[in-house]
């Protein structure tokens, strides 16, 4: 019963670190599981399902191929572009996609701003919209890497030139 309690006063940091060793499993293998997991959990979400049924709206439908058995279809608009399309075609975006779960120390605020999300953080976009922004959050990565790479190599060159002066001088 105290190693329940233990386990469950645990931090979520902790808990990921603890299963990965009992288990033997890398620490990537258990943020890619964990990360699969929450993901899958939001598709199938009552939250997911309600704004689906919030946003979608009937028109007629227009394709000679169904139009007879299906007089009318279901369509969502895309928040950016605006057009209408199958509910099929769209991904509902969460408009804050700061969701990095990169160590275990990050998974308590992924999971948070996954699954514990307010209404107005998100929208619905199409396919292309999405691949878009998500195009662009992964140039803005890359680019913050570079960054912080060539911050490191300056403060490096820097620190190194220091210790020469520091050791000159010592001379």
């Amino acid at each position: 019963m105290k190693l329940v309690e233990s386990f469950m006063t645990q931090e979520l940091s902790e808990k990921l670190k603890d299963i990965s060793i009992a288990f033997n499993v890398p620490e990537q293998e258990v943020l890619t599981w964990l990360r699969s997991s929450v993901r899958s959990s939001w598709g199938d979400s009552p939250m997911k399902r309600y704004m689906e049924t919030k946003h979608k709206f009937q028109i007629e439908n227009t394709n000679p191929r169904s139009c007879k058995r299906f007089p009318k279809v279901w369509r969502i608009r895309c928040a950016l572009c605006e057009e209408a399309y199958s509910p099929l075609s769209m991904e509902l975006d969460h408009v804050y996609g700061d969701n990095s779960l990169k160590t275990y120390t990050d998974a308590q605020s992924f999971i948070d701003s996954i699954i514990f999300v307010k209404e107005e953080d998100l929208q619905w976009l199409c396919i292309d919209q999405f691949r878009v922004k998500d195009l662009e959050k992964q140039v803005q990565e890359l680019a913050s890497e570079e960054v912080e790479t060539e911050m490191d190599e300056l403060i490096e060159i820097d620190t190194t030139e220091i210790h020469k002066n520091n050791i000159r001088r010592a001379l």
